[in-house]
């Protein structure tokens, strides 16, 4: 064996501590991230029907948009990623990504459309679902997140690694939404489900969702098809 093939081997063997450290950094961010969104929504929850408010269903998106609008505007000056870091680098996107994301696109544009057509007080729920939350987690998730541990990884372990390392915690990150769910349930008493159930169902439709986004991620260099693919779950699965 030449000195080459033994450099080679050695590079590709998986070294830990920079893969450990890059895993545990980007929990510590979910965790952080989850707690000041959390500490947002209870602080809006508990102000706006000081000021007048009412509770409606609108009420419930608006506070949860403007939680991740604000915990997102946080994470972007503390952070300060780079477009490329968030996978925003669409001029590095081949042909063929870019007319199935615009396709993507322009189906997303047309339904979302039609649903708010059909009953216009869907517009925030739409808003919610098919725009804020999607770019709220996918630029964390296969996008800073993915980038981060990616980089870190051996060349046999990019790709599928990252995936089902990335996916696995997008799908326990939805146990951090537990505030959302115990509100709404306190509000609607007579329809809950167990808590309980209700988190689990959420983590395994975070795993589906997770892998087909994870999936996209992996055959482009860019967020773009998975912000596509998370809008439209998020439009048709309601």
């Amino acid at each position: 064996m030449t000195s080459t093939q033994e450099l080679d081997i050695a590079s590709d063997k998986f070294s830990w501590k920079p893969a450990l450290a890059a895993t545990g950094y980007f929990v510590l961010l979910l965790g952080v991230t989850q707690a000041l969104r959390a500490v947002i929504y209870q602080l809006l929850f508990r102000l706006l029907p000081r000021m007048g408010v009412a509770r409606t269903e609108i009420f419930w998106d608006a506070i949860s948009i403007a939680a991740m609008l604000l915990t997102g505007v946080i994470l972007l000056i503390i952070l300060q990623p780079r477009a490329a870091r968030l996978g925003l680098n669409w001029s590095a996107a081949s042909r063929k990504e870019r007319l199935i994301t615009l396709a993507g696109g322009a189906l997303l544009g047309v339904m979302a459309a039609i649903n708010i057509a059909l009953d216009p007080s869907q517009a925030i729920v739409v808003l919610h679902g098919c725009v804020i939350t999607p770019l709220f987690e996918e630029l964390i998730f296969r996008g800073w997140g993915w980038g981060r541990i990616d980089a870190v990884l051996p060349a046999r372990w990019r790709g599928w690694g990252t995936l089902a390392l990335v996916t696995i915690l997008f799908g326990l990150w939805h146990l951090g939404y537990f505030d959302v769910v115990g509100l709404r349930m306190a509000a609607h008493p007579e329809n809950s489900a167990p808590l309980g159930l209700i988190l689990g169902m959420k983590v395994v439709i975070g795993l589906a969702v997770g892998l087909l986004t994870g999936l996209a991620r992996r055959s482009s260099r860019s967020v773009y098809g998975s912000l596509v693919i998370h809008a439209l779950w998020n439009l048709f699965g309601r």
